[in-house]
């Protein structure tokens, strides 16, 4: 992995070579990101820090991450979802579909997979015919079936890397790497299936519904440390779903996503114990992230 591909240095690499480590080693570049302060980072590539760095929940596993002058849609819009998982708002959903604030000038639509809780095609193709200077990046298996839909083939990039490997584009300035990452068991299982990581104002990792599983996480190993994680519920569900967490994906902080209506009480209430974990806000009120002293946020 090349330096400059690392957090926020991507975003200065070109004006600032020296703000990225020489070593090649992946090993030494994790600490290196670690111990860098991330205002230090913000000022050395003439950024502010007023600038957006924030999370909002959409419904179930989707996610609005404002990133600066970008905004990264994650696992929406859908519409019917899948009981008795959360669905959209009709309100929700209007704004989603006609690309209306906050859903409006979107750098990027990342969908994990067509599951009906993640995805709905003719929901992502309304989206991007109203927001046309969007993107959808998602696996082939997803792409086609937006094609089909009628979106346009300037708005559709398909990134399927191999089982366990992943690749990575620019969009905005904004590194997006797409992981190849293995779904969950379920009776409908797609055979394509992908985790986003964002290399934004903060490292965000999507999950989607990936089976937890370390060695389905190998590929994590070479790309940014996470700053931010998004995962289903059940993975912070007992001390050894917890400890594969901190081992194979390594968050500063975490996201509990996927949870269904009935239980979120509960689910929060169980956050409690973990560090650095919380659910979303139930409202679309965005999480603001705000650096640690390690440049972690908060």
């Amino acid at each position: 992995m090349d330096p400059s591909e690392t957090g926020l240095l991507d975003m200065c690499s070109s004006m600032l070579p020296a703000c990225s480590p020489s070593s090649a080693d992946v090993r030494v570049k994790r600490a290196f990101h670690r111990m860098l302060p991330v205002a230090f980072a913000f000022a050395a590539c003439g950024a502010t820090a007023n600038e957006r760095c924030e999370l909002s929940k959409v419904a179930n596993a989707g996610v609005l991450f404002q990133s600066g002058q970008h905004a990264f849609l994650l696992d929406a819009p859908f519409r019917d979802g899948v009981a008795p998982y959360e669905t959209p708002e009709p309100e929700q959903r209007q704004r989603l579909e006609t690309a209306q604030p906050p859903y409006r000038g979107l750098s990027a639509i990342l969908i994990t997979h067509w599951h009906d809780d993640h995805f709905d095609a003719q929901a992502v193709t309304a989206h991007l015919r109203h927001d046309p200077a969007a993107m959808l990046v998602s696996s082939e298996e997803v792409v086609a079936q937006v094609r089909a839909a009628g979106a346009e083939d300037r708005q559709l990039l398909a990134l399927t890397p191999p089982q366990g490997e992943s690749v990575s584009t620019v969009i905005g300035g904004v590194r997006v790497h797409a992981i190849r990452l293995r779904h969950n068991p379920a009776r409908r299982t797609p055979e394509q299936h992908l985790g986003f990581l964002v290399e934004g104002c903060q490292v965000i990792f999507h999950a989607g519904d990936a089976n937890p599983d370390a060695s389905n996480f190998s590929a994590l190993r070479g790309l940014s440390p996470i700053d931010v994680a998004l995962l289903p519920y059940w993975y912070l569900d007992g001390a050894a779903n917890r400890d594969f967490v901190a081992e194979a994906i390594a968050p500063a902080r975490i996201f509990a996503v996927h949870v269904p209506q009935a239980e979120r009480a509960g689910v929060a209430q169980a956050l409690r114990s973990v560090p650095r974990a919380a659910l979303l806000p139930a409202s679309r009120a965005a999480v603001k992230l705000r650096p640690y002293s390690d440049g972690a946020p908060r």
